[in-house]
Parts: structure tokens; sequence; C-alpha cells
């Protein structure tokens, strides 16, 4: 049975990059049966071997294609086949970007249980990245260590697809270039006799946190070792740093190496952002996506300034970018070092009208506000909201809810159990913060 062939037609992308596709062969018990296959584009056709069918979806390899999409285009990164990083390389950018769309209004639809007359009202087209910003755009890498088991040499790369095996690679094409010239640069010092008080102090499991203030020529780089408990040892090097300095001053003279943290801006607001601290990777893209948030906010229906509840706030990005058009502005986060940021942005902005707690939104007591917001902010992790929060918020009853996700499986979950405490999407909008790869951000405007 595993030697058999068969013939798929590839239909979709799922976010891994990999094409969903339906088995063709008419009279075979397997035909109409949906499986997985990587390297496939919508539209394509090939023969292929499936090792597994006892899995729901099983996933196969390919063969031969047969049939080649007009949008198929040849990854420009020499390790593509191998890294995970990216993984729409094979797919021309704008095909990718529409591919995302597509996939956005499925989840919608039919997790989400929008209707397709609905949700082609309330739809507007992907705002895609300036082809000249598709790549070089990651303000944030995290390298991961790898030591060659014959030399002993330690390199830093990204991890292969679906492992924790690292591909090693010289420029990776969607990172900052300063974020690789500190990469190279770290990799010579701890390789030279002079760095071995750093390399001693490396684990097998070390990652070189590098981040990029594109709009403020700054960096950052720590060597982050993991401890017992999942605690992290953050690590900084004066020696290390100089190099750095020193590097940057011959390859990349407009950036300034900072010890402690550095500042990004998107629109006037300058935002403080630490070693581990989350912030949008690509600074064009969110400012994009900050923008389309301002503008929906100001236009709510409804009299006066409005009270912001903003969850999951982060270090406060997005409410303090929407704070001068707001009456108040809440934010609420659990973690106590981005709540300590988001302070020190809203000082830092001179915004006034902000206050920031630390805790879990789901246990949060909204009876400690004095009165219901007009709008609250949801912008969870890629695993959505948890569904004791959304039970919450429907007894909170704001007027207007703005979510933004990352993920529109878990985006259209947490729509469909919204809609059924009475609210009801007015827009939404896809941004392409995440070229080449099958990850998108998506915008939603909901009412009560």
């Amino acid at each position: 049975m595993e030697n058999k062939t068969y013939t798929i037609r590839a239909f979709t992308l799922n976010q891994d990059g990999d094409a969903m596709a339906r088995i063709m062969d008419e009279g075979d018990e397997q035909h109409g049966r949906i499986c997985v296959c990587s390297d496939m584009l919508p539209g394509e056709e090939a023969h292929v071997r499936i090792a597994d069918l006892e899995s729901r979806m099983p996933i196969v390899e390919t063969i031969t294609r047969t049939v080649t999409s007009p949008s198929r285009t040849q990854p420009f990164c020499p390790v593509y086949a191998q890294c995970g990083g990216c993984t729409m390389q094979h797919i021309q950018a704008d095909a990718g970007a529409e591919l995302k769309q597509q996939q956005l209004s499925d989840c919608l639809t039919r997790i989400g249980g929008v209707p397709a007359e609905q949700l082609e009202k309330i739809m507007q087209p992907i705002v895609k990245a300036e082809e000249d910003k598709t790549t070089g755009y990651r303000n944030h890498m995290q390298y991961q260590i790898n030591r060659d088991d014959r030399s002993g040499r330690l390199a830093f790369g990204l991890y292969a697809e679906k492992s924790h095996r690292t591909v090693l690679m010289s420029r990776c094409a969607i990172a900052h270039p300063v974020a690789d010239l500190i990469k190279d640069e770290v990799e010579k010092y701890i390789n030279a006799p002079e760095g071995r008080n750093v390399r001693d102090k490396l684990s097998r499991h070390t990652r070189l946190i590098v981040r990029i203030g594109t709009r403020t020529s700054q960096a950052l780089c720590r060597l982050l070792v993991p401890l017992p408990k999942n605690k992290n040892n953050l690590m900084a090097f004066p020696a290390l740093d100089q190099k750095i300095r020193a590097r940057l001053q011959k390859d990349a003279p407009t950036f300034t190496l900072c010890e402690k943290e550095i500042v990004e801006k998107i629109g006037n607001q300058a935002y403080i952002i630490s070693p581990e601290s989350f912030f949008q990777v690509n600074t064009d893209q969110a400012e994009k996506l900050y923008d389309i948030a301002q503008d929906l906010f100001n236009a709510l229906p409804g009299d006066g300034p409005k009270t912001v509840l903003d969850i999951y706030c982060g270090t406060g990005s997005i409410g303090l970018h929407l704070s001068d058009s707001a009456s108040r502005l809440i934010g609420l986060e659990s973690n106590p070092k981005a709540i300590e940021d988001a302070r020190r942005n809203a000082t830092r902005n001179h915004v006034q009208n902000a206050e920031f707690h630390i805790g879990r939104a789901e246990y949060f007591d909204f009876s400690s506000l004095d009165s219901t917001p007009d709008v609250v902010i949801l912008d969870p992790p890629r695993k959505g909201c948890d569904s004791k929060l959304l039970s919450r918020l429907s007894e909170l009853a704001p007027p207007h809810i703005i979510y933004i996700s990352c993920d529109p499986a878990t985006l259209a979950r947490d729509l469909s159990r919204l809609t059924e405490y009475g609210y009801q999407a007015e827009y939404v909008q896809a941004v392409d913060m995440f070229p080449w790869t099958g990850h998108v951000e998506t915008i939603v405007w909901m009412r009560r």
C-alpha cells in the first residue's frame, strides 16, 4: 500500500505554508480525501505517495508535479528548504498575500460562522508590504546556538522546520541586516581565544537575542542561557559589546549598541523595548496596523472622547497610539516587566490619561472601573482569548471591541463566541506583517 501513487490537486495553503489537497483518483476508496503536501501551491497537481493512510489528514510526498501554478517562483534563500522561518518563498509575494486573505476568509466563515455575504461587505483588501520592504524587516531575531561535533566551533542559526535542529546561514533574508552583522561578530568573538570566558558560560540551549530600532538606529544584543525551573539568565559581556561597537562603527556607522534597552518609533510615539519584551517584529507594517486601529477608534459612533480598556496591553504601544483621542486609557497585562515598560512609555510620551494594571484579564475585577469602557482592545497571543475572559466581557458589555489577532483560526473561534454574546463584526482588515511566512495580522471591529 505504501508504494501506491495517487494524483492530488492543491486548493489552499495552511499557516505552515503546506498545501491542502484532495485525492483525485476516480473510483479509488481514497477519492476526495484531504491530505497535506509541502512545496505545492493552490491549483497545482502532482503524483504523490502516501505513507500513512490511517491519519485523519495524511501527509504525502511529491513524486512528480504535473501542473505548475503561474504564481510559483524560485526561493531566494539558499536554506529555504531546511529553515523553519519562511514557508512561502516559493510563491510570488502578491499571490502569497492574497492567499493569506483567503485563509482568513475561510476561517471566519468556516470556524467563525460569519456568513459569506456579510463578510464580503466588511472585509477590506489585505494591506501588503511595499515591494522593497518584504526583506530585512525583522527587528527582533532569536538565534539558536549550534556546536560543530568535529571542530567544536560555535555558531548561531534558526530552527529547522518543525524541529529543534539548528540550520546555519550567513544571512537571513528577512532579518534586519544589522542583526545578522551582530550575529557574525558574536560568532567570531566566542570562537576566538579571547572569547573563552564567554564561551564557557554558554549551554547547548543558549539563544542570541538581537533587537533593532529600525527608525532610531539602535541595537541591543543579549545571550540568553536557560536555567532550571524555566528561568533564564540574560547575559551581557563588556568585552563582547566593545567588539560589536567596533564592527558597527566599521560596517553600520549610523547604528548604536545600547546597554539595557532600545527605543523604537511608531507614528509620533517612542517605545522602550527591553530584551524580552513583546513588540511587533515589522515596524513599518505595525505602523499601518496601528493607524487602522486609530482610524477605527476615531470613527466609532458616540459623542465625545471614549474610555479604552486595553487587554493584553504588553508594553502599551497600541493603547498609547490611541491615547490622544481617548479620555482615559486602562491597560491590563499579566507580565510585570511589560507593565513597567508600559508605564515608562506613557511617561516618555507625555501621556497623562493612561494607567496600567498587572493581572490576568480573566480574573481582573472589572467592578473596580468607574464605568463601563466604551471600547475594549483585545490583542491576545496566538492561542487567542481565554474563554473565561470572553464570558466576563459579555457581562461588562462594552459597546465596541477592537480585536487584533496573529492567528486567523483562534480569531475566528473567539469571534464566534463574541457573536453568541451579542456582538457583530463590522470591519475586517488583514495586514501582511510577516512577508514570506504563512502568518498574517488581522484587526476586527465588533459592536454590540
